[in-house]
C-alpha cells in the first residue's frame, strides 16, 4: 500500500485540493495507527518529541527525498521549540554515512516507542503547492496527543535559504564517509566540476518504479553519445579553471562509457537506489553518499537531462549543502 499511495500523490496529488490530497494521507495514517500504534496512549499534555522516521514502513522514496523530509521536521521543530530525533534504519543505518554534529538528534528506545507515539504521514508535490503542505503538517502534528510523534514525511517545505544551516546542524560525514572523500579529492588533484545524468531505466541497466521503459539498443546508443558530447562540451569551455569533471549516475553502463574520457573522475562502486535496493548493499550506499558530499564539493554543479531523462532532486540537494552554482542543462539526444 506504501507505494500504491505514493505514486497516487506524486501522479494526481498535485491536481487534487490539498484537502483531498491530505485525505488520502490520513486515510495512511489510519492505516499505521491500526497497523503499528493500536496501544498508544493519547493523552499527553506536554511537549512532544518529533521523530523522523525512515524505518522501511512506508515508501520513503530516494535520499534526497529522505534527507529533505528529516530537514523540513527539524525546521519544524526548531521553530516550536520540540525536542528533535531522527529514526533511519531502512535499509541501512544514517549514522554510518552522517553522523550528528551540532544537534545530537539520536533516538533512544523510549523515542521509538509505537506505544508512545502517533504517526504522521505526509508527502511532498510541486513546490508551488510546499506553503500549504507545510501549513498541514504543522496542524497534522498539534493535533498529535502523544509523548511521541511520528512524522513521515518527504517535504522540502523549509526556506531556501535556511538549507545549509538546516544541513549543517544536523549531519557531518561518518569517520568512514570522511576518509572516503578525502582520497577521492586528493585523487583529483584539484578544483572540479560535476554531471549527473538520471536514466532510471532507459539504458536497460537500472530498476526503478513509475519510470520509462529500457529504449531500444540504436536510441541507447544515441542518448549515451548525445550525453557523452555533452560532457565534452562544458569541459572545453572550462578552458582549464577545473581539473576534472566528476560524474555521476545511476547508470553503470553510461558511467563505463564516460570513464574513457580523461577528464572525467567516476567513484567506483555499484549503482543502487535507496528505496529498492537491500541492505545487504552496503558498497552502494556510500558510493551514494560519496556522490552526495563529492557534488557538493564541487565548483558547479550540472544535471543533463535529454529525453526521457529523469530530473532528479539528488544534485540539487547536493549542490545546495554547499551552496554553489546549480543548473539544468537539457539537450536533444535522439528522435
Amino acid at each position: 500500500m506504501g507505494r500504491t499511495v505514493y505514486n497516487f500523490i506524486r501522479l494526481w496529488g498535485m491536481r487534487l485540493p490539498l484537502c483531498c490530497t491530505r485525505g488520502v494521507e490520513r486515510a495512511y495514517e489510519y492505516r499505521l495507527k491500526r497497523r503499528y500504534y493500536r496501544n498508544a496512549d493519547r493523552r499527553f499534555t506536554g511537549v512532544p518529541t518529533l521523530v523522523s522516521m525512515i524505518d522501511g514502513r512506508v515508501h520513503h522514496a530516494g535520499l534526497a527525498d529522505r534527507l529533505w523530509g528529516i530537514m523540513t521536521t527539524y525546521y519544524v521543530s526548531r521553530e516550536s521549540g520540540y525536542p528533535f530525533r531522527i529514526h533511519y534504519t531502512s535499509p541501512f543505518r544514517l549514522e554510518d554515512f552522517l553522523v550528528p554534529n551540532r544537534v545530537d538528534w539520536r533516538a533512544g528506545e523510549a523515542d521509538i516507542d509505537d506505544n508512545r507515539a502517533t504517526p504522521v504521514f505526509i508527502r511532498s508535490l510541486l513546490p508551488p503547492r510546499n506553503e500549504g503542505r507545510m501549513r498541514q503538517l504543522r496542524k497534522a502534528i498539534g493535533r498529535c496527543r502523544t509523548e511521541k510523534i511520528h512524522v513521515y514525511n518527504n517535504l522540502k517545505a523549509f526556506p531556501e535559504g535556511e538549507f545549509a544551516s538546516l544541513f549543517h546542524d544536523l549531519f557531518k560525514p561518518s569517520p568512514l564517509l570522511q576518509a572516503e572523500l578525502d582520497r577521492h579529492r586528493q585523487a583529483i588533484g584539484g578544483d572540479y566540476i560535476s554531471c549527473s545524468f538520471r536514466f532510471q531505466q532507459l539504458l536497460g541497466d537500472f530498476t526503478d518504479a513509475g519510470a520509462n521503459p529500457p529504449l531500444p539498443q540504436d536510441k541507447r546508443r544515441m542518448l549515451i553519445d548525445g550525453c557523452i558530447a555533452r560532457l565534452r562540451s562544458l569541459y572545453e569551455s572550462g578552458a582549464g579553471r577545473y581539473a576534472r569533471i566528476l560524474v555521476a549516475s545511476d547508470s553503470r553502463t553510461f558511467l563505463d562509457e564516460a570513464a574513457r574520457l580523461p577528464f572525467v573522475y567516476i567513484i567506483p562502486g555499484r549503482v543502487v537506489h535507496v528505496q529498492f535496493s537491500g541492505s545487504d548493499a552496503a558498497e552502494g550506499h556510500l558510493k551514494t553518499f560519496v556522490d552526495m558530499m563529492m557534488i557538493a564539493g564541487a565548483r558547479e554543479s550540472y544535471l543533463i537531462k535529454g529525453e526521457g531523462m529523469y530530473e532528479s532532486g539528488f544534485p540539487k540537494f547536493a549542490s545546495s549543502v554547499t551552496g554553489h552554482p546549480f543548473k539544468v542543462i537539457e539537450c536533444r539526444t535522439y528522435s
